[in-house]
C-alpha cells in the first residue's frame, strides 16, 4: 500500500516535480531519485497503526486506495490542490453539484487507479504470526 501511495497514487506530485525539477546537474537528479524512497517510508510510517487494526486493516486501505485515484483524478484533470476548505467544500455542497462532476472519465480513473489496485489489496492473503495484543 506504502508503495501504491508513494508511486502510482502521487501521479500530480511527480508531474509536477518533473516540470518544475531542472535534471541539469547530479545534485538535482539524485534529489528527484531519493523522493520516491522518502515517500515510501513516510507512507509506511503513516499506515503503520493501521496494521495493528486486523479486521479494520483491508477496509481501511481500501478506501484510501479509491479515495487517492479520485483525488488524483481532480488534481489531474482541474490542476488543483486538494486541501482541507475543498473537502469541507464537498461535504456542504448540494447533490446536484456534486452529480455535475460524473464523468466517464472520473468513472475509467476510479476503476484503474482505485476499484483494481484495491481488489488486488484485498485479496491479497497475509499471515499473522502473531496476536493482535502481541502485535500492539
Amino acid at each position: 500500500a506504502a508503495l501504491f501511495f508513494a508511486t502510482i497514487g502521487n501521479i500530480a506530485l511527480w508531474k509536477t516535480l518533473w516540470g518544475l525539477i531542472d535534471l541539469n546537474s547530479l545534485r538535482s537528479m539524485l534529489f528527484l531519485a531519493s523522493l520516491p524512497p522518502l515517500l515510501f517510508c513516510l507512507f509506511n510510517l503513516l499506515l503503520t497503526p493501521l496494521l495493528a487494526l486486523p479486521f479494520l486493516r483491508r477496509p481501511l486501505l481500501v478506501l484510501l486506495v479509491v479515495v487517492s485515484a479520485a483525488c488524483s483524478y481532480f488534481m489531474l484533470h482541474y490542476n488543483v490542490l486538494i486541501d482541507r476548505s475543498m473537502v469541507q467544500n464537498v461535504f456542504e455542497t448540494n447533490q446536484a453539484e456534486l452529480n455535475a462532476y460524473l464523468s466517464l472519465p472520473l468513472l475509467l480513473t476510479l476503476l484503474a487507479l482505485g476499484v483494481l489496485p484495491a481488489a488486488g489489496l484485498a485479496l491479497v492473503r497475509t499471515t499473522s504470526g502473531a496476536g493482535s495484543i502481541r502485535s500492539l
